[in-house]
């Protein structure tokens, strides 16, 4: 059962955050079930080991497995060794520190992502304090013999992995709570890990992540590395472009160019990925490597949609959708091809079962109906007269099934995810009361039956906005700054959960006034995680 635990690991998550060496896991595997003792055990040893069986176990409902209790036990029994494993320093703490953020990262067992965050943070100053974000740290030593050097190789590899880690890390916490980054690429002078171009025939099922530095497998895992890293660059070079407030504001045009630049270098890092060892969509799911999302070009293709969403929804420096019919419809096609592709990847179980993709999620089912509901209120003001504002509209206005069909794909990934976590079950219930809305206004719309009562929603909005700003059922500052456990999306709940009831309250549960009211709070409050 370990053996599969391990295997279950190293085919999915040790992709993305490859930082422990395949040697070093063998080596405390042999040395924690040959121990005669649980007392003679290192607690090194101890300690990687119980990691990597909780974050392998905490995924095997791809393996029809039932082992969510089990990971908090070697989680829990991990923690504590966690104190003589601070005590060696150096990377086998920092190590330490990765693999808990990876554990809390990507389970729905915990919900402290705050905690993640100021976890992360540590892990930057200890790379800073190690030299890790330096190329002179990499230069490797002259002198001894051949299996001197690799072993030196080897190691400074591990290091230059673990610095990336973080990075990575960084970027997908500082993104979801809309806080800054705590590495700066101003600051790292150090290249990528290094791949080589491979033209032998390698099995597609195979762990890759496992394979001895150099061989071809390796090669492929190390692309597949960077490859995501390099995504998570460019969402940090977009959270510092566009999402973070400053003093010095730079004119729209400016701002423009720059999420053109960075629209573009997104479409790049696209292109990229058909080059990865990906297994086909098609492919029978028979062994743990075919079953990871990392493996699957459906993942890429939504972390491409996630990256187009950031670009072009409301932020702090920009806010044009309302306006601009081009950004609009940027929004409205990520957004629906995000739902879809989220929904295939729960079919296939190749979905994260985490905060994370729940977060994501949630926002794309936003962004949806946002960029919807201004399509509608846009054309119901030109029929109306208004000609001449400069409202942003769709290329066409989406058939009533097709909107039917999209929010209920969200709404069901929303269900599966959220049963996993309770505290996230009001996401689903607030998408699915505003998706009703928005269906609602859809069949309105095209029925060209336009009821009083929405007519005079828009108009009326500036009064319906002050009457609900209200304080809210949930402390934005404790929650944003780690004083409670509550994640960012919870706090998009709890706009949106107020919103709708008052909205029920007042007898018209329609978008008009719900999609207008969440936005603007959320534009107020951009650190929530919707703007950022």
């Amino acid at each position: 059962m370990a053996t599969e635990i391990v295997n279950a690991y190293c085919s999915h998550d040790r992709l993305c955050y490859p930082f422990l060496s395949p040697k070093a896991l063998d080596k405390a595997l042999d040395a924690v079930y040959e121990a005669r003792s649980p007392d003679s055990i290192s607690p090194v040893d101890g300690f990687l080991v119980d990691m990597t069986l909780a974050i392998g176990t905490a995924q095997v409902y791809k393996l029809n497995w039932n082992g969510i209790w089990d990971a908090e036990v070697h989680y829990n029994r991990a923690l504590t060794r966690l104190v003589d494993v601070f005590g060696q320093g150096g990377i086998t703490a920092l190590q330490a520190l990765l693999l808990i953020c990876q554990y809390r990262m990507g389970t729905t067992s915990h919900d402290t992502s705050t905690n993640v965050w100021h976890l992360i943070g540590v892990a930057a100053r200890t790379c800073f304090e190690l030299g890790l974000h330096k190329s002179s740290t990499y230069t490797l030593p002259r002198g001894g013999d051949e299996t001197e050097r690799e072993a030196r190789q080897e190691d400074l590899e591990i290091k230059r992995r673990c610095f990336w880690s973080v990075v990575s890390m960084d970027r997908i916490a500082s993104m979801i709570l809309g806080r800054p980054l705590a590495i700066q690429l101003d600051d790292i002078d150090i290249e990528l890990p290094h791949s080589e171009s491979i033209t032998t025939n390698v099995p597609l099922h195979g762990h890759l992540s496992t394979a001895s530095i150099g061989t071809p497998e390796w090669h492929l895992g190390t692309v597949i590395f960077v490859h995501i890293v390099r995504y998570r660059l460019i969402c940090g070079k977009i959270l510092n472009s566009l999402h973070r407030s400053t003093i010095n504001r730079e004119t729209n045009t400016t701002y423009e160019s720059t999420r053109e630049t960075l629209a573009e270098e997104l479409q790049t890092w696209r292109a990229g990925t058909p080059s990865l060892p990906l297994i086909p969509a098609d492919a029978p799911l028979s062994s743990p490597a075919g079953r990871s999302s990392f493996r699957s070009a459906e993942w890429y293709e939504l972390l491409y949609h996630n990256g187009i969403l950031m670009l072009f929804r409301p932020s702090p420096s920009i806010c044009d959708a309302s306006r601009n019919s081009n950004v609009l419809q940027h929004m409205f096609d990520s957004s629906q091809e995000a739902i879809k592709l989220y929904a295939n990847l729960h079919r296939s179980r190749k979905i994260n079962y985490s905060w994370v993709t729940l977060h994501s999620i949630f926002i794309a089912g936003l962004s949806y109906i946002y960029a919807l509901r201004n399509h509608i209120q846009h054309i119901q003001n030109r029929s109306q007269g208004s000609a001449n504002v400069a409202n942003a509209t769709l290329g066409s206005t989406p058939s009533i099934s097709q909107v039917v069909n999209d929010t209920r794909a969200c709404s069901k990934v929303l269900v599966a995810l959220s049963e996993r976590w309770a505290m996230a079950r009001n996401c689903s219930e607030v998408f699915d009361r505003l998706s009703d809305a928005v269906v609602a206004d859809v069949v309105e719309a095209q029925s060209g039956q336009t009821s009083a009562t929405t007519s005079l929603s828009f108009s009326n909005q500036s009064a319906d906005v002050g009457h609900i700003s209200q304080p809210v059922d949930i402390n934005l500052t404790d929650a944003m700054y780690g004083h409670e456990t509550n994640q960012n999306f919870v706090i998009c709940a709890s706009i949106c959960r107020s919103t709708t009831r008052y909205a029920t309250a007042s007898g018209t549960c329609r978008t008009s006034t719900m999609i207008s009211t969440i936005v603007m709070r959320l534009h107020n409050c951009h650190k929530s995680g919707y703007l950022d």
